[in-house]
């Protein structure tokens, strides 16, 4: 449901460009629609981009834990988040074979829907004492306190639009358009 719904605000989006993009074409005719053309490809793009980056969730993957399973562990993360005012953490997750540990965020560009994923390999949680447990917790939720998962979600958003840019540009310059 949460999929469906920010499937239907980017679809929004995107069809509220388009419109603004038709809108402009309608009011102000130009002989050469490059520009327009460009818009409307990286904005598609953008957006496809995106979608990828919501869908593509590895994390799920692995088995979700239960507090009423695990108290010890979900007592751990909600101490810690509070002591570092960290967002709360939506979902534990065990991963099995890994040595890691890290923080995810499904939705992570829609505030009213962004969920926290915190991911824990077995192995890494078997071989720590609770302190170092603590500790790397608290590198993994200074994460979703300073928004690196949205800022590298907008990042990877960016840097196809500059990308797609330069190469519109490069063959403009390139082919006399």
């Amino acid at each position: 449901a949460l999929l469906i719904a920010e499937s239907f605000v980017i679809g929004t989006l995107l069809l509220g460009v388009v419109a603004f993009l038709v809108g402009i074409c309608i009011a102000h005719p130009v002989k050469d629609f490059q520009l327009i053309i460009f818009l409307v490809i990286n904005t598609a793009l953008s957006v496809l981009t995106y979608y990828r980056i919501i869908t593509d969730r590895p994390w799920e993957e692995f088995p979700l834990l239960k507090e009423a399973d695990f108290p010890e562990l979900f007592r751990a993360v909600r101490e810690t988040a509070a002591a570092m005012r960290a967002p709360r953490v939506d979902e534990i997750r065990l991963a099995p074979a890994e040595f890691d540990a890290f923080v995810t965020s499904s939705f992570a560009l829609l505030p009213g829907l962004r969920r926290h994923i915190l991911v824990i390999g077995y192995p890494l949680l078997c071989a720590m004492s609770e302190r170092a447990f603590r500790g790397v917790l608290a590198h993994e939720l200074s994460h979703v306190s300073n928004r690196d998962i949205l800022v590298s979600s907008i990042a990877v958003v960016l840097a196809g639009s500059v990308a797609m840019a330069s190469h519109f540009l490069g063959s403009a310059l390139m082919f006399g358009g």
